[in-house]
């Protein structure tokens, strides 16, 4: 019911990595910020990325899809209006984009750094946004013209070459712990940058004024209150009384405590919130949901937060170097992940990671698939992974925040090891005396996943064939009978708009606010620098009439219809038509349906 053009482009762009149809992709663990709507997610192990980085530490996030307002159970991206953008100015004059906020205020606090090269390769991944560390210089991508990556002025950058590299800082190099980070960052002077520093102040600003809406649920009011009371012990919150890091390790450890982690948490009932449903009913689900959440609940403390879809690689999946020592990883699609990311002042954008197991670890991935160097002894290791009980969480140790005491001003933090480590399939840990459950993949039920994705791939593309015939027809007969049908003005309005639509195709267009008798001299004007000085007449002509049909009461004689349709059939076919060829040619018939 949602089904549109968009869609549709979008679908094309997605079709090698699972098809995106109708926003809702088959395979993978991220869908555009929709959620909800399928009962699980399935893997065909299709590879999404391939990247060429030097060693790192901890995992590597890659952003992708970027977004900032929930509404109706789904996240989509920030609206910016001219009056609201007062920082990309000087973020330009400073030779930077508002994405590299973060990587240039390292490196003007840093002076010492030297930052690492990443070269990526976008396969099976969406093609519509750059996938790209945090610190990342997003304007260096080292391609030109065309193929250059751009952004729009907040969230996500739109992603024009498959492959591109970035400068990025691996935050390991910063001495200070990796969990007090951003906070560690945003507490250096950096040096004076009239610009930068501006853009900087301008744009925390619109941050808070923008990633601080608080979704109206009486679960999330329960879930922050339970976190204050049992997780901070306190009744009141006073942000100044507690860092980041006590903040989102209280977060991360309600959710530890009382959710599991499960790929099939099954659909949310229509009628139903996400939000409301995941934290008081469904307790269960994979990272979109925690990332939801746990964004609004940074939200509740005071932070600026948004939701990030994207890959995580860790650092165990290196392998072995290359000559260079550099390392080639192939990111498959166990890999797509769902994350939340905060805003500190003087920091930037950084990940706020609250989904179970997720601790510089990845539940989807086998022990061979997560260290590639590791040898493998027997099958029956690989074949019966063991359904293990866990507590607090999955792999490694939790760091779990105990109730703060009475007479202390911080709440302490002990360490809960866990039995055991599930390092294969969806593992879910307990928090209420609830056991995990290991999904067990055999190598039949991989060839059966990647037949079944085949099958849904080529019925999609069947699909959306015929989606596209379809939409083509109705589209081009609008045209003809806007062109044949209705009176004289009506008429000549119509040719007007429809030339413009064509002279498009070719370039031969002007986007300022100009009248319609000032745009069509603009478009003789192209039209000679193009060397097509036999047809620029006929544009005027068109232009003069429509303009006379439009703004005045005169009578659009059936004499001057006609020679304005005439003109027009020569502008399209004997203009437009023979500058059109290969991709240019498919566009004018499927996309503006205009052939």
């Amino acid at each position: 019911s949602n089904f549109s053009l968009t869609d549709l482009r979008n679908a094309f762009s997605d079709y090698d990595g699972g098809f995106d149809l109708f926003g809702i992709k088959t395979v993978g663990g991220t869908n555009g910020g929709v959620l909800g709507k399928t009962a699980g997610i399935s893997f065909n192990g299709s590879t999404a990325l391939k990247v060429v980085t030097p060693k790192f530490s901890n995992t590597l996030y890659l952003r992708g899809y970027v977004a900032g307002v929930y509404n109706d159970n789904s996240w989509t991206p920030v609206d910016v209006n001219g009056n609201e953008d007062t920082f990309s100015d000087d973020f330009e004059q400073g030779k930077i984009w508002v994405q590299d906020l973060d990587y240039d205020l390292i490196q003007r606090k840093y002076a010492d750094l030297t930052p690492s090269q990443i070269s990526v390769s976008v396969l099976g991944a969406s093609k519509k946004f750059v996938y790209a560390p945090y610190a990342s210089l997003y304007s260096s991508d080292g391609n030109t013209d065309d193929k250059k990556m751009r952004p729009t002025t907040e969230s996500y950058v739109k992603l024009s070459s498959t492959k591109y590299s970035l400068y990025y800082f691996d935050p390991s190099l910063i001495e200070e712990r990796l969990e007090a980070l951003p906070e560690a960052i945003a507490t250096e002077v950096p040096a004076l940058s009239v610009n930068k520093d501006r853009g900087v102040d301008a744009y925390s600003e619109f941050v808070h004024q923008k990633y601080m809406d608080i979704s109206k649920s009486d679960e999330l009011d329960k879930a922050y209150k339970e976190i204050l009371s049992e997780y901070l012990g306190v009744d009141i919150y006073h942000k100044g009384d507690w860092t980041y890091e006590e903040i989102s390790t209280a977060i991360k450890n309600y959710f530890s405590d009382n959710f599991t982690y499960t790929l099939e948490p099954g659909v949310t009932p229509k009628g139903e919130d996400f939000i409301d449903y995941f934290l008081g009913t469904q307790k269960e689900g994979y990272c979109s949901y925690f990332a939801t959440a746990g964004a609004e609940l940074l939200r509740m403390f005071g932070y600026p937060s948004r939701y990030v879809e994207g890959y995580v690689v860790l650092n165990s999946q290196l392998g072995e170097p290359e000559d260079d020592s550099t390392y080639e990883v192939s990111v498959k699609d166990k890999c797509a992940h769902a994350w939340a990311e905060v805003f500190i002042d003087n920091a930037g954008w950084y990940p706020a990671e609250f989904t179970p197991g997720y601790d510089n670890d990845n539940p989807n991935l086998t022990q061979q698939e997560k260290d590639p160097k590791e040898v493998t002894t027997t099958k029956s290791t690989e074949s019966k992974p063991t359904t293990t009980t866990q507590n607090g969480g999955q792999g490694g140790t939790t760091s779990v925040v105990t109730k703060k005491p009475a007479n202390s001003s911080k709440a302490s933090t002990t360490k809960k090891t866990n039995s055991a480590s599930n390092g294969h399939g969806a593992g879910v840990m307990s928090g209420a005396g609830k056991t995990s459950v290991s999904s067990r993949i055999t190598e039949n039920n991989s060839d059966h996943g990647s037949f079944v994705g085949i099958f849904i791939t080529l019925g999609g593309l069947l699909f959306i064939g015929f989606g596209v015939v379809v939409h083509r027809d109705v589209k081009v007969k609008k045209m003809r009978s806007e062109l044949s049908n209705g009176d004289n003005r009506s008429r000549t309005v119509a040719v007007y708009r429809y030339m413009l639509k064509y002279l498009k195709l070719i370039g031969i267009a002007d986007s300022r606010n100009i009248t319609d008798l000032q745009l069509c001299d603009r478009l003789t004007e192209k039209c000679q620098e193009m060397q097509i000085n036999d047809f620029s007449h006929m544009i005027k002509y068109i232009g003069e009439l429509a303009v006379k049909a439009e703004m005045s009461n005169s009578v659009i004689s059936d004499g001057e219809l006609e020679t304005a349709l005439s003109y027009f059939e020569i502008v399209k076919d004997k203009i437009v038509l023979p500058k059109l060829s290969g991709a240019k040619l498919l566009n004018a018939k499927f996309v503006y349906c205009l052939y």
